[in-house]
C-alpha cells in the first residue's frame, strides 16, 4: 500500500497573514455612535480567505454597573452595519443592516459546548452575571466574604476594574466569512465599512436591568430583607430596659454599645421626672462623629451618654437597644462623613427575601413571578453551612447590582411612581449584614442561627447631607450632660428627607438607581460635602460614566498564494466576458408595528430578489431599543398568536398558519410547527439549529423558499408580506426586522461591475 504522505494529491497552498489597520488609529470610544470604520485591503494581498481572517481588538469597558457587550451578540452587538466594496469605493457588494440583531438569532438557535468555548474565549462574550469571574471586570473584593464590622474602615470596596478583552473572531456575513477565496485583484482590492452601534443598544449592565429605574419605569427596583426603617417622625425606634436618670429634656446624648464605641446620638425628648429616659420620647438624631455605623438590634444593649456626678449630669445610664428589624435614619443626618447610613438587600429564599413589611403574597408578585419572564429580582444567596458550598461567596455566581458611586433611591409603595421616592446616598461600600437569616431569637433575646445563617448584603451610602456641628464630645462633660438640640449647627441636606418609607404601615419598598445617572454620571451636588475618606474613590466613580474603548483595532487577513496561473487566468476572464462568482447576501428591512390587536400586515419590499432562500422576521420591542437596563437585541413574542407569509402570486405559506402563541408563556413552550419552520430557515440562512432553549426568550418568525440548493424568485412572486396576528392581547410597540437571505452574483469585467439578486 502506498504511504498517503508519500504522494499528496496536490500540492500544498502556502499562506500567510497580513495585519491591515484602518482608517481610524486613535482610540474608538461610544461617542463615535453611528460612525464608520474602514478597512481596505489592497489588490496585491491577491487571493483572501475570509474564513481564516480574523478581525482583532481589544475593548475596555467603562462606568458604573458592570457594562458588558450584550450577552445576546457578545462584542457583535457593537456593529450595527457591515458594508462591503470593490476596491473602487464605487460598487457595494455586500451589506447587513441589524448585523448585531441577526448575529443574536445565531447565537440563540447554533449553540453547541464547542461554539460556547470560541465566543468566550474570541467574541467577547459573557454569559452569566459573576463579577468575581468576569471577563470585563475585576473585582477588589467580594461582600460575601466580607463580615459586617460596626467600623467603616472595615468596609469591602468591591469597586471592579475594568480589564481589556482580546477578540479575535470572523464577521458573521458570508462574504467575510465564506471559505471560498475572494480574488482581491480581480476585484481591484476590497474595502469594508463597521458601522458603529449607539451603545445604548449594544451594551448591557452584568445583571441585566435589576435595580435600575428609568423613565416612567419602576418595576426593577430590588427587594430588602425585612426592615423597619425609622424616619424623624417614628417614636418606636428603640426600647428600654433601664431608664436612668438626670437626663435633660430635649438634650442630645451619644449612645454606646458593649465596646464603648460611640454608635451616634439620640434626642431624648420629653424625660420624666427624675430625668428618667422614656422610650417613645427617643428619637434618632444622627450617626457617630467617629467612622462607626448606626447601631441595629443585633448590636445589642446600648448606653445612653456618660455617668457623671454634677448638677445636671446623668446619675443613672439608661439602656437601650433598637427595635427589632428597625433601620434608624432620622433625617439621614450625620456625626461625621466617615459614618454612613446601610441598607440590607434580600439573599435568601425568595418568601423570606420578599417578606419586607407587606403580605408576602403582594410581594412575590410585584418582585417577579420566579418565571423566565418574571425572575424573582433577588441576589444570589449565600449557601448555608449543610450546603457544602463555602460561605465566602454566593450560589451559584456572586452578583451585586450596585456599585461605589451609584447613588440610591428608595421608594414607599409598590405601586411606585416618582411622587414616593426618597433619595438615599452614594454607595460607598457593601458587607455581608449583621441580620442573619434563618436566626430565631430566645426569651432573653439573643440570636441563634442553626445552620450557620445567610447574611444580607448590605449597601452603606453616604447621604446627601452635611455633618451637624457642635455634638456632644465623646468623652467629658457633654456626654455626660448632653446638649440641647437648638444649639447644634449643619446637617444641611442637598435633597432633604421626609416621610415613612417603608413596612411601617404594610407597604413595603424598593430600592433602585437612576439609568440616568449611571448614563450621564452622578450630579457632584448629590454629595453635597466631601468624599469619604475610608473611601476616597467615591468622588471619581460618581463621575464614571457607561462606555467602553476599543484600541488595537486591527484586520488579520489570511493571504493565500495560489497558482500563479490560476491568477493570470482569471484576471484574463475579468478582462473579457467576465469574471463572475456568487455570494450569499441578506437584505434588511425595518418596520414599526403600532400596538395593536388582531390582525396585522407588514409589507416587506425586496430589491429585485430573483435567488431567494428564505426570510426571518425578529419582532424587538420599540421602547427597549436604547436602554442598557433592557435586552435590545433579542425577539419578544408580545403576545403573538400565529403567523402566516403571503406571498404574491403563491399565496399564504404555509397553508395553515403556525401557531405561536404559547411562545408568551411566562415560561415560554415551544410548538412543533413553529420549530420545524425555523429550522429550515436557519438552514436556509447558513447556520444549524442544535439549541432551542432560547426560541421564546430570542423569539424570530420565518420561513425558508425552497428546498436544499435550490431558490425562489420573489420578483415573480411579485409581493411578500408578514401576516401576524394577535388574538387574546395586544402587541407592544415593536420594530420588525425582516431579514430576507438570497443569492447574489458579481460579475467584474473590463467596463464594470454588475450585480444581480
Amino acid at each position: 500500500m502506498t504511504d498517503l504522505d508519500s504522494r499528496p494529491l496536490s500540492e500544498p497552498v502556502a499562506s500567510e497573514t497580513i495585519v491591515v489597520k484602518p482608517n481610524i488609529q486613535n482610540t474608538i470610544t461610544q461617542n463615535m455612535g453611528n460612525k464608520n470604520i474602514d478597512f481596505f485591503f489592497p489588490d496585491y494581498i491577491g487571493y483572501m480567505l475570509p474564513s481564516q481572517s480574523y478581525i482583532s481588538m481589544t475593548i475596555e469597558m467603562e462606568g458604573r454597573g458592570n457594562p458588558i457587550p450584550s450577552p445576546s451578540a457578545g462584542f457583535h452587538s457593537l456593529f450595527n452595519t457591515i458594508r462591503s466594496y470593490d476596491g473602487t469605493n464605487s460598487n457595494l457588494l455586500s451589506e447587513m443592516v441589524q448585523y448585531n440583531t441577526q448575529v443574536s438569532q445565531i447565537y440563540s438557535y447554533a449553540k453547541t459546548d464547542s461554539l460556547l468555548n470560541t465566543r468566550l474565549m474570541f467574541e467577547g462574550l459573557n454569559p452569566t452575571d459573576n463579577y468575581t469571574n468576569n471577563a470585563y471586570w475585576s473585582p477588589k473584593g467580594i461582600w460575601a466574604a466580607t463580615p459586617f464590622n460596626a467600623s467603616s474602615t472595615a468596609l469591602s470596596f468591591v469597586n471592579e476594574v475594568a480589564k481589556p478583552v482580546q477578540i479575535n473572531s470572523t464577521l458573521k456575513t458570508f462574504l467575510l466569512s465564506t471559505e471560498k477565496f475572494l480574488p482581491l485583484n480581480v476585484m481591484g482590492g476590497l474595502r469594508t465599512s463597521l458601522q458603529l452601534e449607539d451603545y445604548r443598544r449594544s451594551l448591557e449592565f452584568l445583571t441585566g436591568g435589576m435595580g435600575v429605574q428609568s423613565g416612567a419605569d419602576y418595576s426593577n427596583g430590588m427587594c430588602p430583607t425585612n426592615t423597619l426603617i425609622k424616619d424623624a417622625t417614628s417614636t418606636d425606634g428603640f426600647t428600654v430596659s433601664i431608664t436612668g436618670a438626670g437626663y435633660t429634656t430635649d438634650n442630645v446624648y451619644p449612645i454606646f454599645d458593649s465596646n464603648n464605641d460611640c454608635r451616634g446620638f439620640v434626642n431624648v425628648g420629653t424625660v420624666a421626672a427624675g430625668g428618667d429616659v422614656v422610650a417613645n420620647q427617643l428619637k434618632w438624631l444622627c450617626t457617630s462623629s467617629g467612622s462607626n455605623t448606626p447601631p441595629t438590634f443585633e448590636t445589642g444593649n446600648l448606653t445612653i451618654g456618660i455617668l457623671g456626678v454634677g448638677a445636671g449630669q446623668i446619675t443613672t445610664v439608661a439602656v437601650i437597644r433598637v427595635t427589632q428589624f428597625a433601620n434608624l435614619y432620622g433625617n439621614l443626618a450625620v456625626g461625621s462623613v466617615n459614618s454612613p447610613y446601610f441598607v440590607d438587600i434580600g439573599t435568601f429564599d425568595p418568601t423570606s427575601s420578599l417578606n419586607a413589611g407587606a403580605a408576602p403574597v403582594a410581594l412575590l408578585n410585584f418582585f417577579g413571578g420566579g418565571v423566565l419572564r418574571k425572575p424573582f429580582r433577588c441576589l444570589n444567596p449565600i449557601p448555608a453551612n449543610t450546603s457544602g458550598n463555602g460561605q465566602a461567596d454566593q450560589f451559584p455566581t456572586n452578583n451585586n447590582v450596585f456599585t461605589i458611586g451609584d447613588f440610591i433611591y428608595l421608594n414607599t409603595a409598590l405601586t411606585a411612581s416618582a411622587g414616593n421616592e426618597k433619595p438615599l446616598g452614594v454607595v460607598t461600600g457593601f458587607s455581608r449584614g449583621d441580620r442573619v437569616q434563618n436566626t430565631f431569637y430566645d426569651n432573653a433575646g439573643n440570636p441563634h442561627a442553626p445552620d450557620g445563617g445567610q447574611a444580607p448584603l448590605r449597601v452603606f451610602f453616604a447621604p446627601n447631607a452635611a455633618p451637624i456641628t457642635g455634638l456632644p464630645l465623646l468623652s467629658g462633660t457633654t456626654a455626660k450632660t448632653g446638649i440641647a438640640v437648638g444649639t447644634l449647627g449643619g446637617g444641611t441636606a442637598g435633597t432633604g428627607y421626609s416621610g415613612t418609607p417603608d413596612g411601617e404601615t404594610g407597604n413595603g419598598f424598593q430600592i433602585y438607581v437612576k439609568l440616568s445617572d449611571r448614563v450621564n454620571g452622578t450630579a457632584s451636588s448629590q454629595l453635597n460635602h466631601v468624599a469619604p475618606t475610608y473611601n476616597p474613590e467615591v468622588a471619581t466613580r460618581m463621575n464614571a460614566k457607561v462606555g467602553f474603548k476599543i484600541n488595537n483595532l486591527q484586520y488579520q487577513v489570511k493571504k493565500v498564494m495560489l497558482d500563479e496561473r490560476i491568477a493570470q487566468a482569471d484576471m484574463a476572464a475579468a478582462n473579457g466576458a467576465g469574471y463572475k462568482f456568487d455570494v450569499e447576501e441578506t437584505f434588511t428591512q425595518l418596520s414599526n408595528l403600532p400596538d395593536t390587536t388582531g390582525p396585522t400586515n407588514q409589507l416587506i419590499s425586496n430589491p429585485n430578489i430573483t435567488r431567494a432562500l428564505g426570510v426571518l422576521s425578529v419582532p424587538l420591542n420599540q421602547n427597549d431599543q436604547f436602554e442598557i437596563n433592557k435586552q435590545s437585541l433579542v425577539g419578544n413574542p408580545s403576545n403573538m398568536s400565529n403567523y402566516q407569509y403571503d406571498m404574491g402570486t403563491d399565496g399564504r405559506q404555509p397553508i395553515r398558519t403556525v401557531p405561536v402563541e404559547k411562545a408568551s408563556l411566562d415560561n415560554p413552550l415551544v410548538e412543533t410547527q413553529h420549530i420545524s419552520e425555523l429550522i429550515k430557515t436557519n438552514e436556509a440562512f447558513g447556520y444549524f439549529t442544535s439549541n432551542l432553549s432560547k426560541v421564546g426568550m430570542n423569539f424570530a418568525v420565518g420561513r425558508c423558499f425552497s428546498r436544499p440548493n435550490m431558490f425562489y424568485d420573489l420578483m415573480r412572486a411579485g409581493s411578500l408580506m408578514l401576516l401576524a396576528n394577535y388574538e387574546s392581547a395586544s402587541s407592544g410597540q415593536k420594530l420588525f426586522i425582516h431579514f430576507i437571505h438570497h443569492l447574489r452574483s458579481i460579475t467584474f469585467s473590463r467596463n464594470n461591475v454588475s450585480i444581480a439578486n
